[in-house]
């Protein structure tokens, strides 16, 4: 069961050749064997988790429905509230935190399609970092390489699937953050549409969306999670047709699509670059989309995030008096944030009418294309104690760091994808990022599962 995708294990269960008890215990038991290395999960619901299961095998067993996904165990980040646990939001600040009385719209409709959370997964404090670790719950670390970090902030998701001790997790993506950690893991991270998924964020870059082992998966995910809710304003209808039988049907054949190795302003290591390149090239002859030249440079959206976001986290933080009470409590990266890269009220404004220029620039390209592809991240693997680097293959990188590419689409509010597209000579995986217009996740989904039918992918880096 460890190598299943979601899908197939829910099919085990309905046909009842796996109980849903065995599947959860299995989890676990892959949870406490490889867990206290990676550091993927910092809550454990066993006895919630084992409840549940046995009431879907009761059900089964009455012949009773128990939902696309029934059975299926699942790890939700920590920074989305699930019913009977934490929300911790992976700092120091918020350990005594009780457990949540209620599930988050994501979670909720999960647990509607019968998947059965297991526990919650590592971020870093506040979902603020390109790697997960944080003073409240320590290092996370890759299951590829756990001297490597999965990549943050939805890290300890990333590195739950990629090890098999879960089918799929949950996911938010502020600027990559769930994209980035899947480049690192050998997963698809799925970013949908701004209000796709309900989600009462803080800022209108963030995002929900899941991380699978394959495009099927993501689009039963998404046909599940989507749809309005009163709580998001910014949530939109579900689609017409639904994104799973979709997929069946996709054909790419037609489309255009451009490739972008640098953005005009990113530092790229030349083995990251190459890799995703040549997966585009092949992605792009199976699927029968035109690849084109189009020049993209688009006001360096790396900078232009980080003024926006910086300012209003620090204002969130502020506001809610979190800070200066407990900034003993912070971990450095959230108070550097605070306290050295803030900008000034006119600098965030200045940012904030650049990102409508990007915005403009962006819509111009999609008058033209219908992809733009890019790599994921722009470096190789980063150690798991180390930091966002400052220089890539001997080039200054300071102005672009880790997931600089990642960005855009969060400020254009367009889905993205991470897709596997192969391995560095150290045995590392890179990811290939796709990016659509909005609300056109199915050409995405399309895509992820063009690649992994012309190119088989490991569904864990660990057997």
């Amino acid at each position: 069961m460890i190598e299943t995708s979601a899908i197939e294990l829910a099919d085990l269960i309905r046909r009842r050749e796996v109980s849903a008890e065995e599947a959860v215990l299995a989890a676990l038991t892959r949870i406490e064997e490889t867990n206290p290395e990676l550091n993927a999960f910092v809550f454990i619901a066993e006895e919630d988790a084992l409840a549940s299961a046995r009431d879907i095998d009761q059900k089964l067993a009455r012949g009773r429905s128990i939902g696309v996904l029934g059975g299926v165990p699942f790890g939700v980040k920590d920074n989305l509230d699930c019913a009977g646990m934490p929300t911790r939001h992976g700092s120091a600040i918020y350990l005594e935190n009780p457990p949540s009385p209620t599930d988050a719209p994501f979670v909720s409709r999960l647990r509607a399609a019968g998947a059965i959370p297991v526990g919650k997964t590592a971020l870093p404090e506040f979902a603020m970092d390109s790697l997960t670790r944080s003073p409240a719950f320590g290092v996370t670390r890759n299951p590829w390489d756990p001297e490597m970090t999965p990549g943050g902030s939805s890290g300890g998701s990333a590195a739950a699937v990629a090890a098999g001790m879960v089918p799929f997790a949950t996911g938010s993506d502020l600027g990559g953050s769930i994209r980035s950690p899947a480049s690192m893991t050998g997963l698809i991270g799925f970013m949908p549409s701004h209000g796709r998924i309900p989600f009462v964020a803080p800022t209108d870059f963030d995002v929900l969306g899941p991380l699978t082992r394959s495009a099927a998966d993501a689009a039963r995910i998404l046909d599940i999670a989507s749809g309005p809710d009163r709580g998001d304003r910014h949530s939109i209808q579900s689609a017409s047709s639904g994104f799973e039988g979709g997929l069946e049907t996709q054909d790419l054949r037609g489309l255009r699509a451009c490739w972008s190795g640098d953005l005009g302003f990113v530092t790229t290591d030349p083995e990251v670059e190459e890799i995703a390149r040549l997966a585009v090239e092949d992605l792009c002859r199976n699927a029968g989309i035109e690849l084109v030249e189009r020049d993209f440079a688009p006001l360096n959206p790396y900078t232009t995030w980080i003024e926006i976001e910086a300012y209003e986290m620090a204002a969130r933080l502020e506001a809610t008096g979190l800070y200066p009470e407990h900034v003993s409590k912070m971990a450095p990266f959230t108070r550097q944030v605070i306290e050295e890269w803030v900008p000034d009220r006119l600098t965030w404004m200045r940012a904030r009418n650049r990102r409508e220029e990007i915005v403009a620039m962006t819509n111009d390209l999609f008058e033209e294309v219908d992809l733009l592809f890019t790599p994921t991240v722009a470096c190789t693997a980063i150690p798991a104690d180390g930091e966002i680097p400052d220089e890539i293959a001997g080039v200054d990188a300071s102005e672009s760091g880790a997931e600089p590419f990642t960005m855009l689409a969060n400020m254009t509010w367009q889905p993205a994808i991470s897709i596997p597209s192969g391995f560095t000579g150290g045995g590392l995986p890179v990811g290939l990022q796709a990016i659509a217009r909005r609300f056109d996740e199915s050409t995405l989904l399309g895509l992820a599962k063009v690649k992994e039918e012309a190119f088989p992918w490991p569904l864990t880096s660990r057997s």
